[in-house]
């Protein structure tokens, strides 16, 4: 597994802003695909719930914009490395209650602040090796606090019947690696399930390239 070095990630973001749509500028595949992503969180998280939270790669803002216009009362943090994406988020002018701030995680010592920290599609291209970020994450989220994390599955069944082959542009994973440092972070799993983004459909785990993680984290 490989651990990309900060610059590297900056140079990539910051190249992909000069396009015009937002799901480029992000990187995401298409339109619907991040949007579909954004909505599932939206879909799983009980947000009546929620008066904290922090998105870990927040790009360019779009999924603080869609959760928070029927709950205006959360307080939002959204964090990225990327000045251009934050300079972007910024520029939406959102509520008050959403800030937009940029900091690297591997570096944050959020201790026991948030009750939802969510990270879509970052677990795969960043400068912390996943344990360091499940530990990272338990150690921001207060007891009970929920937590929710897409990243890219290796074991995909396109990839383990040679179809296909995984392309190496980013990172990854066995699923059972994964749930395996969750648990050793002292998070608890609610939901696992595979995600085709475009076809928004929920589907077992290896049936698709992407995975989703919904937990909680343990007294």
């Amino acid at each position: 597994m490989k651990i990309y070095d900060t610059n590297s990630i900056i140079e990539e973001y910051s190249l992909a802003n000069k396009y015009s749509e937002e799901y480029k500028k992000a990187k995401w595949g298409s339109q619907d695909g991040m949007i579909n992503r954004f909505k599932l969180v939206i879909n799983l998280v009980n947000f009546e719930k929620i008066s904290n939270w922090l998105d870990i790669g927040c790009g360019t803002g779009c999924l603080f914009n869609l959760a928070l216009e029927k709950h205006p009362k959360i307080k939002a943090l959204g964090i990225d490395i990327c000045p251009e994406m934050i300079q972007y988020a910024n520029k939406k002018k959102l509520k008050p209650s959403i800030k937009f701030k940029l900091e690297d995680f591997s570096t944050s010592s959020y201790k026991y602040n948030f009750d939802l920290i969510t990270s879509i599609g970052v677990l795969q291209k960043t400068n912390l090796k996943p344990k360091a970020f499940f530990q990272t994450i338990s150690t921001s989220l207060k007891p009970e606090g929920k937590f929710f994390i897409t990243t890219k599955n290796l074991y995909w069944d396109k990839f383990t019947s040679g179809e296909f082959v995984p392309e190496n542009l980013h990172n990854w994973f066995i699923p059972e690696e994964i749930i395996k440092l969750v648990k050793n972070s002292g998070l608890n799993i609610l939901e696992i399930k595979g995600f085709l983004p475009k076809e928004n459909l929920i589907v077992d785990i290896n049936q698709s390239h992407t995975f989703y993680i919904y937990g909680e984290k343990t007294l």
